[in-house]
């Protein structure tokens, strides 16, 4: 395939009409497509690209006719992200979407935090904070992350990553006084922008500020290495996670994501 003509594709997104979800670099495109972990299809004037994930394809399209619809196969489960601004809802996507048999799964905005709007906070939950310092530490924690989102749009963790995640320093846990695992927070850190991915606590630590310490402790722990701003993706409908993140200085920015899920048949 002509990846230089893709790449063109891309770079050229939304120009004469042409709508798409596309946030990916064109590089990183060409590579998925060169590797063989994403495919391109076409009809007419339309594009999709499905990229292989270890629960799904992820559909992302270029579309120029809304009446032209590309034909998915049934044995597999789709997920669409349509990312929009403000409160103007994509209406024509969404539908078009719906008659390629996708279904509204859960709407997510991105939220942000400036370090100096940061509220004070002591910890409270007395559980230590700390990286994961070992693969079980790590495979514990994902797994904990897998359970508690949805194994289609909520970017399912494989035993694959594990390794870049310990030597990466990307996992901190809340471990309790008997040494027991009571939460954890997936994170990184790129231009001095932090952002999180998975926050989560096991069910008989909630209600104790653990999910609380975690979030300062990621906020305070990027900041010493230079970060001044904090983003991460709340849904929301999850009132408990949203008041967390609002009290803690949050604001959202009025980017918005609504996910889309195809299920096989």
């Amino acid at each position: 395939m002509d990846t230089n003509k893709m790449t063109n594709q891309i770079e050229g997104s939304k120009q004469n009409g042409e709508v798409t979800n596309c946030y990916l670099h064109p590089l990183e495109v060409e590579k998925l497509l060169q590797s063989g972990n994403m495919h391109r299809y076409q009809s007419g004037s339309n594009i999709i690209l499905l990229q292989d994930k270890a629960t799904c394809c992820r559909f992302y399209y270029f579309i120029n006719d809304f009446d032209s619809i590309i034909e998915l196969a049934d044995d597999k489960d789709y997920l669409c992200e349509v990312i929009y601004r403000g409160e103007k809802v994509p209406e024509l996507e969404l539908e078009y979407l719906r008659r390629m048999g996708f279904e509204n799964n859960a709407v997510r905005s991105i939220y942000q935090l400036m370090y100096k709007e940061a509220t004070p906070y002591a910890m409270r939950s007395g559980c230590a904070i700390r990286f994961a310092n070992s693969i079980e530490e790590v495979k514990e924690a994902c797994l904990l992350f897998n359970a508690t989102f949805d194994n289609i749009s909520g970017d399912y963790i494989t035993s694959d990553e594990y390794m870049d995640l310990l030597s990466g320093k990307a996992i901190t846990v809340a471990i309790d006084e008997n040494g027991r695992m009571a939460g954890a927070y997936q994170h990184d850190c790129m231009k001095n922008v932090a952002w999180g991915r998975h926050l989560a606590v096991k069910g008989e630590y909630r209600g104790r500020s653990v999910g609380k310490d975690l979030l300062y402790d990621f906020v305070e722990r990027y900041h010493a290495q230079g970060a001044t701003r904090f983003m991460l993706w709340c849904t929301i409908d999850n009132v408990a996670a949203v008041k967390m993140y609002e009290t803690t200085g949050f604001k959202t920015i009025g980017r918005n994501c609504i996910s889309m899920i195809r299920k096989k048949k």
